[in-house]
């Protein structure tokens, strides 16, 4: 009997879980505007997310090709976030993916700082209302309308039922600002930091290799100008990328409608309320991005004509250079006629002027001036070519 081989399997190891750090909103059930590190496994990332593999895909940290990728889906109740910093934003709490980088600290104290403003001015706002509301309420007494008397003597205290602070034009009230709006900034912010700063780079590089060609043209100059340049093409494509994303949201009528995920606008004009907010979020940001793309354009368009202008002037420097090498070829050529007839009495045979003084430097004559007519022959022929 013949013995099957049993087929070993190969065993695939499970994906390590997700390091992020879940970041509640002020309204949250538990632990109301905390900061919590977690570990997550692709399961449990997917399941609170309620996404798919592939919408995961556009801000996995693990995959290469999503490094450089720009993005900013919404996808019913999540917000995918891929701008500088990798966020999945839900109603009540957002997943930052890699906390540990100096990046995601920098967001993290940006929203932090965000969400302390939002409680303040929550709380202002709740102060205001009532003062003015108190305010109001003098006002009716003072004017007599408050109380009225019966017949009978009895008052009857009357509450104005229509009066709404927050819905009043130039009132003290007024929606608090969405906490997906408020992660979304922080990560814009940080994203136009980065463009802003590289940018800025970029600038100081391009002054001071312009100036260091000023003196001298080497190989550590032009490699460095070979630098700049590519980091201007980095920039460039970046700053593109996300001007992009940004105008695809801005233009998708319904990415800006279902982007307040944790709306709780009821009537028509809070929902154009908070659209509004969304463009305008938006467009500021758009604009900025804008802003380093151009500067960015004419860096490069800038550093292209530098270096156009290397090359015209190392062309120069060649043509100079081929000039002064046919020269020397021509004085080479014209000095090896002499040596031809050098040679000649170098042989070992009479010719009755071995003997004569006046022979050898009748001779040396002779043939220093044949060699100088012969090259100012072939010079004046170059010239009269348009070769020299």
């Amino acid at each position: 009997t013949k013995k099957k081989k049993k087929k070993k399997g190969t065993v695939v190891s499970p994906p390590k879980p997700y390091k992020v750090m879940r970041i509640n909103s002020n309204t949250a059930r538990e632990n109301p505007g905390a900061q919590v590190e977690q570990q997550l496994t692709r399961r449990a990332l997917l399941r609170d997310a309620e996404l798919t593999p592939r919408d995961l895909r556009r801000i996995d940290p693990s995959l290469l090709q999503t490094n450089n990728t720009p993005a900013l889906l919404v996808n019913d109740q999540t917000i995918l976030v891929n701008l500088g910093v990798r966020v999945i934003i839900r109603p009540d709490h957002a997943l930052l993916f890699e906390p540990d980088t100096a990046t995601a600290r920098r967001f993290l104290a940006a929203v932090e700082q965000r969400q302390k403003n939002s409680q303040r001015e929550q709380g202002l706002r709740v102060s205001d209302r009532s003062l003015a509301y108190d305010g109001y309420r003098g006002m009716e007494l003072e004017n007599g309308h408050e109380i009225s008397e019966s017949v009978n003597g009895s008052t009857d205290a009357s509450t104005p039922s229509d009066y709404d602070l927050d819905k009043t034009p130039g009132g003290v009230g007024g929606a608090p600002i969405p906490f997906e709006l408020e992660v979304v900034e922080a990560a814009l912010q940080e994203t136009t930091s980065q463009l802003y700063a590289k940018m800025e780079f970029c600038e100081e590089r391009c002054r001071q290799v312009s100036k260091r060609l000023q003196s001298s043209i080497n190989p550590a100059v032009l490699e460095e100008l070979r630098l700049t340049k590519q980091s201007l093409v980095e920039l460039d494509s970046r700053a593109g990328a996300v001007r992009q994303v940004l105008l695809d949201t801005l233009d998708d009528d319904d990415d800006i409608t279902d982007f307040t995920i944790s709306s709780t606008a009821e009537t028509e004009e809070e929902k154009e309320d908070e659209e509004e907010e969304v463009e305008n979020l938006i467009e500021y940001y758009l604009q900025q991005t804008e802003t380093v793309h151009s500067a960015a354009e004419q860096l490069l368009e800038n550093t292209r004509d530098l270096e156009e202008s290397i090359s015209v002037s190392l062309s120069s420097r060649r043509y100079e250079v081929s000039k002064l090498e046919l020269t020397l070829s021509i004085a080479t050529f014209a000095a090896a006629l002499g040596a031809l007839i050098t040679g000649i009495f170098g042989m070992n045979l009479r010719s009755c002027l071995e003997m004569s003084i006046t022979a050898f430097y009748l001779t040396c004559f002779l043939i220093f001036s044949g060699i100088g007519a012969i090259f100012q022959a072939i010079m004046r022929y170059a010239r009269r070519q348009k070769i020299l």
